[in-house]
């Protein structure tokens, strides 16, 4: 690709190592133990506010299972409700430790070239405040979070935000993703170059609404700059 301004990130499983289904249900089997829920009635309540917690209803994650308890109709002891939390901070914490190997250095090297940085995710309303402490947030120009600007992808304002933000055409940019949440069409819907990189585990992924990708493809972060030099 020729004349390339910026390059764009999506931060789980593009960055950070892949999340596996393993991983996801553990955590959400500890979180239900900890609030003395059953486990399979936690989850279906969690899957159904899923969409809730990527597009900012909940202020915080407090707040999403303090609106299961409502649903339940049930009374849940504080501490146990702070244990959650800390549950599910502590699993986006290690998450957000764990980068592709050639994560930090490929965005160094990025930044050296003079190439403008992005990162938009899909998150829940605890990664801005616990990204914000990585060393790395500081390589991006431009950070959006769908719980925050309370939109996800593939909403074209959602890239179409980011270039704005980066002061770059959308044809000038490129996106790598690991395909959640249809990123990569959407980012081609307006005109971005998409790029999907493959996970890094051969284990079943928790990743929703997947992409069925075809087109350019990469194993490892670095092999982006055949795309960039």
């Amino acid at each position: 690709m020729k004349c390339v301004e910026a390059v764009v990130f999506d931060l789980f499983g593009t960055l950070t190592k892949s999340v596996s289904h393993h991983f996801s249900n553990q955590l959400h089997y500890d979180m239900s133990t900890a609030l003395g829920i059953d486990h399979d009635t936690f989850i279906s309540l969690w899957h159904d506010t899923f969409e809730m917690r990527l597009t900012g209803h909940f202020t915080d994650i407090r707040a999403n299972i303090e609106h299961i308890i409502q649903i339940l109709k049930i009374t849940v002891n504080p501490d146990a409700l702070n244990y959650a939390i800390t549950i599910r901070n502590d699993a986006t914490q290690h998450v957000l430790n764990h980068l592709r190997e050639d994560a930090v250095e490929t965005l160094r090297k990025i930044k050296h070239m003079g190439i403008k940085l992005g990162l938009i995710s899909d998150c829940t309303p605890e990664v801005p405040i616990i990204f914000q402490k990585a060393d790395w947030a500081r390589y991006f120009d431009s950070i959006i979070f769908s719980s925050v600007i309370k939109m996800k992808k593939p909403n074209p304002e959602i890239y179409l935000t980011m270039c704005q933000n980066l002061n770059c055409a959308p044809q000038k940019c490129i996106y790598v993703g690991d395909g959640g949440s249809h990123e990569l069409s959407g980012a081609e819907h307006v005109g971005m170059f998409p790029i999907l990189i493959m996970p890094t585990t051969n284990n079943k992924m928790f990743l929703p609404l997947r992409d069925t990708w075809e087109k350019e493809r990469i194993t490892t972060l670095a092999e982006v700059f055949q795309y960039i030099n």
